[in-house]
């Protein structure tokens, strides 16, 4: 059983998803913007980065909105601050503001559960650091948390990624 390949119309196996001529993907995803066909399981067109679909869906994410601030006393010891950090996670996103200089400057960042790629859990005798792996943008790490703080967030991170 054969079929023809849209691009050079030569005959390929029917159960071929690349044409072994020209190389084309028979099989796949359509993007919507420049219509080149990606893997099945794509989530953003090789060719024009065009978001194909998200595995993210936020009927999956079964938690209710939270706060996460780091524990006080590694902050000031070793952040050399009095203001902790603190992550706020909604089924939308993820808030992580970590201030420096006694309060006068801080950095938020906002991370985008579709962004999510994975995490790491650095777990200390006391405290733990988690880092959160984004696709395009920097880590985004939550420092000196108890141990029922860090395994809340992984708890929702892995609820995320299953």
């Amino acid at each position: 059983m054969y079929k023809v390949c849209p691009e050079c119309k030569k005959e390929i196996p029917q159960k071929a998803e690349v044409c072994f001529e020209c190389s084309c993907r028979i099989v796949g995803t359509e993007c919507g913007k420049c219509k080149s066909i990606c893997k099945t399981d794509a989530v953003i067109c090789k060719w024009c980065l065009n978001p194909l679909k998200t595995k993210y869906n936020k009927e999956k994410l079964y938690f209710n909105s939270f706060e996460i601030k780091s524990e006080l006393i590694p902050t000031v010891l070793f952040g050399m601050s009095f203001l902790c950090q603190t992550a706020l996670f909604t089924k939308e996103k993820i808030v992580i503001k970590t201030p420096y200089s006694f309060g006068l400057v801080s950095k938020t960042e906002e991370v985008m559960w579709n962004k999510v790629t994975g995490f790491q859990h650095h777990s200390g005798i006391i405290w733990d650091n988690i880092t959160i792996e984004t696709r395009g943008q920097t880590t985004n790490n939550i420092s000196f948390l108890s141990k029922n703080d860090a395994r809340k967030i992984i708890d929702v991170l892995r609820e995320f990624q299953d």
